[in-house]
């Protein structure tokens, strides 16, 4: 009897457990559960279709292409991410070098600033110069300007020079460079053109001095540049309509 008593007792809580769990389902069940009209449902379908539709044709093998194109994209990264380094690297290089060319240009513009006073005073007693560079301006790109004096008058331009002396300058200058580096041999063609006597010997006095390291070809018509030099060599016409190449050693030349 005491052990029957005992199965009802647990049958009936049992059972009263069940119901209580059925009830709470139901109620979770009945909150997230929502009642549907088939018209609004119906419409809701078609307005999901018409998007659909809208979208177009479907690629199916979308991800073989995105998938082919992530790898050019990879491709194309590595090689911009080259020509970026080479960029760089060929900027520093260039910045190097301008760095060097600035720094030996400098070197060598003062030098030749010294070596123009210096041939300039040669030809022009008591004569000056200025060599100057453009302000505020990179001296690689910055403009040259050249002034002189010529004995007995104030620092001018070239332009307000007269032309026996602006050659004069010209000369001083070209031969301040040529001192900075020197060549074995230099052709001159007219250069004494502008030039009267007083600056022809003064000019030829030049060329002696340099004449010591290096053999200079002229091209004149100056018979006392002529006159000075060692070797003549010219066009002659003996018999008329032929021509022949003339050369003289002048100090074979008995006078």
């Amino acid at each position: 009897k005491q052990v029957q008593t005992l199965l009802n007792e647990v049958n009936q809580h049992y059972s009263q457990d069940n119901i209580t769990k059925r009830n709470e389902w139901m109620q979770w069940v009945n909150g997230r559960v929502e009642i549907y009209d088939a018209s609004v449902v119906e419409r809701e379908i078609r307005q999901l279709r018409g998007k659909i539709k809208d979208l177009g044709p479907v690629n199916q093998n979308v991800m073989d292409d995105f998938e082919e194109e992530r790898l050019r994209l990879q491709e194309v990264e590595k090689q911009f991410d080259d020509l970026d380094q080479a960029r760089a690297s060929l900027k520093r290089s260039i910045n190097k070098l301008d760095s060097i060319a600035r720094e030996r240009f400098m070197d060598t513009f003062h030098k030749i600033q010294k070596n123009f006073q210096e041939v300039f005073s040669r030809l022009m007693k008591d004569g000056g110069t200025k060599l100057t560079l453009q302000e505020d301006v990179d001296p690689l790109e910055a403009e040259i300007e050249v002034n002189a004096r010529p004995t007995g008058k104030k620092m001018r331009g070239v332009k307000a020079l007269s032309g026996g002396e602006r050659a004069l300058t010209a000369v001083s200058l070209l031969f301040a460079i040529y001192m900075e580096k020197p060549s074995p041999y230099c052709v001159l063609d007219e250069v004494d053109g502008p030039l009267d006597d007083a600056n022809i010997g003064r000019f030829v006095e030049l060329l002696r001095h340099f004449s010591r390291q290096t053999q200079f070809i002229l091209v004149t018509h100056n018979k006392r540049t002529m006159a000075a030099s060692d070797m003549l060599y010219g066009v002659t016409q003996e018999i008329k309509g032929i021509s022949r190449i003339a050369s003289v050693k002048l100090e074979d030349v008995s006078l």
